[in-house]
């Protein structure tokens, strides 16, 4: 490592001794360079390699993220070395435990490792097959369901969840139910995958299905499931809004393709009907999904680790792939945090025996976030 003596400063005021002072600041720049490479080279050569080494042989390619929830991050190369990068690819397939591992419908891309003409020096490449895998595990392991009751809609808002809203997608719940009725939703996505990314038109695709019950509560009368519809294979298109280190998503295209009427109580539903109205509800409440969507960005983790503070995230669209690039900057552990990390190798050891042992670890999560805490 080499600092130069020009990229340091050091200013001294007051009497006539700091004056004199002064005049050995080159001195001095010497000495305070050495303590910063000193500093900087003990964290990169031990710190650093420490963390990965550690991770690596413990959990041997398999990372436990919640119960049954693992990714396989198996390499298949080895790491690419430089004097200024070190590069790794990984297979980056996440999977439920108890089913095994699924291999996404689409195939692996050809990505590069690091291209040197784009200025971020920490860059990722996230293949589509990744994406696809994760979110189908997700679907698996954790699940995307819940409901949007009628009380949740701000009184602010003209459209509210009643029969009176809802008979304009359900013709007939308000004539069996009566005006003005509350009306819960039920939503369950029950698959979500077939992931594409287009570089040409710089945006992200996908597929899912989701399970809609209409839940109505009448007065002085017990909860009752009004209708219960599955929409089939949602085509999806959308983009990534980026600030900083927050990302906000940006649907453009939303369109099913069939609808299962699976019970209704207030009338024969027609499916064709049902997916034109909906259809065109999604091309008129695009606008106002993403202001919702907007205001809600996800953050992206910006500290690695204790050791660089990640900024200015940017994200580029490839064929089958996305790049995630970043500034990073080199803050350094402390040895203290040096220690403490050596301190909970024990529990990775019991986290990988664990896995291996296809035992359920009671507080898996805590562990991995104990055994890789890295504070300043």
């Amino acid at each position: 490592m080499d600092i130069d003596r020009r990229d340091i400063n050091i200013h001294m005021h007051g009497n006539i001794w700091t004056d004199l002072a002064s005049l050995f600041e080159v001195f001095f720049k010497g000495t305070v360079i050495d303590s910063i490479e000193s500093t900087a080279e003990t964290a990169m050569n031990t710190g650093i390699p420490l963390v990965g080494n550690t991770v690596m042989t413990r959990l041997d390619g398999y990372f436990p993220i919640l119960p049954n929830w693992i990714v396989d991050w198996e390499t298949p190369q080895a790491a690419v070395v430089t004097d200024t990068s070190f590069a790794i690819g990984c297979k980056g397939l996440m999977f439920d435990k108890r089913i095994g591992e699924e291999e996404p419908a689409i195939a692996i891309p050809d990505m590069p490792y690091y291209d040197s003409t784009k200025s971020e020096k920490y860059q990722a490449y996230v293949s589509a097959y990744s994406i696809d895998g994760f979110f189908n595990s997700l679907i698996e392991v954790v699940g995307i369901h819940g409901w949007v009751n009628s009380t949740s809609v701000p009184a602010s808002i003209p459209v509210q969840l009643n029969t009176d809203t809802v008979d304009l997608l359900l013709p007939g719940i308000k004539k069996h139910y009566g005006s003005g009725v509350p009306v819960d939703v039920r939503f369950n996505v029950t698959s979500l995958g077939n992931f594409q990314v287009s570089e040409a038109n710089e945006e992200m695709s996908g597929t899912t299905t989701l399970a809609l019950e209409f839940w109505v509560e009448p007065e002085g009368a017990a909860t009752e499931m009004a209708a219960d519809l599955t929409l089939n294979d949602i085509d999806f298109k959308f983009t990534a809004l980026v600030n900083n280190m927050d990302v906000s998503l940006n649907i453009t295209k939303l369109n099913i393709d069939t609808i299962d009427v699976i019970s209704d109580t207030f009338g024969r539903l027609s499916s064709a009907a049902l997916k034109l109205k909906l259809n065109n509800a999604f091309r008129l409440g695009l606008p106002f999904f993403n202001i919702l969507l907007n205001s809600n960005p996800i953050p992206v983790p910006s500290n690695i680790l204790g050791i660089f503070e990640l900024s200015d995230l940017t994200i580029g669209y490839h064929d089958d792939y996305i790049y995630a690039g970043a500034t990073p900057t080199f803050i350094g552990p402390s040895s203290a945090a040096i220690e403490k990390f050596e301190q909970t190798v024990e529990t990775l050891d019991s986290i990988s025996q664990a896995y291996a042992a296809q035992d359920e670890p009671t507080s898996i999560q805590s562990n991995l976030e104990e055994a890789l805490q890295v504070t300043q």
